[in-house]
């Protein structure tokens, strides 16, 4: 048996907070790692700091856990996974680890969707939440393809959880293309382009 990790996160950014003060849970993001100290974790998040509305499929490293020298508060829940289903999680992130960088786009519909309990299904999107769960899918695990909120999924896992407290890895960062400063310009540009190609997604498989 291989050993999957499910990561909640309390992230430090003001969106985290703003999140969390919405949905009244402690944590605001979700991510899939392969390791118990954080070491490779994947999720859909903001490509770039200063275009948070930006978004895709991601690596995580220091920049999304440490901001200003604080660790976010994580809560770690390990899924047991036979090694053919592993096997099939593997290919499957090196698979979108190798494919067009535009091809994975932020499910921004499902994210406006959230307090009404719905989902958006659109080919090539997600949300952190929508990612981590089909991962879970494809790991075998007992899980229904339906909306689901970050505090829906951790209940499910709660009994999984093998920690909780500070982020304990020290991940090396995205690098300074994650850091550069961008005019307000290209993040407005940017999601715009992100919508449009999620837009024409829609109704396709």
């Amino acid at each position: 048996m291989a050993t999957l990790y499910i990561v909640f996160t309390a992230t430090r950014y003001k969106t985290g907070g703003f999140i969390r003060a919405m949905t009244r849970f402690g944590y605001n993001h979700v991510s899939v790692a392969f390791d118990p100290g954080l070491e490779e974790v994947y999720s859909f998040g903001r490509i770039r700091l200063h275009a948070p509305f930006c978004g895709g499929f991601v690596r995580e490293g220091r920049e999304r856990f440490i901001v200003g020298g604080e660790r976010a508060d994580v809560s770690v829940c390990a899924v047991n996974v036979d090694e053919d289903h592993m096997l099939a999680v593997r290919r499957r992130i090196d698979a979108m680890l190798a494919s067009d960088p535009d091809r994975y786009i932020y499910n921004m519909a499902s994210a406006a969707l959230v307090p009404l309990r719905v989902r958006a299904p659109i080919r090539d999107c997600y949300t952190c939440i929508e990612f981590a769960v089909s991962i879970l899918i494809t790991a075998g695990f007992p899980i229904r393809d339906r909306f689901y909120s970050i505090r829906d999924l951790h209940m499910i896992l709660s009994g999984r959880e093998v920690y909780r407290g500070e982020y304990p890895g020290d991940a090396p960062g995205a690098g300074g293309a994650y850091f550069a400063a961008v005019p307000v310009s290209y993040g407005i540009i940017q999601t715009a382009d992100s919508l449009r190609r999620m837009v024409m997604r829609i109704g396709q498989r």
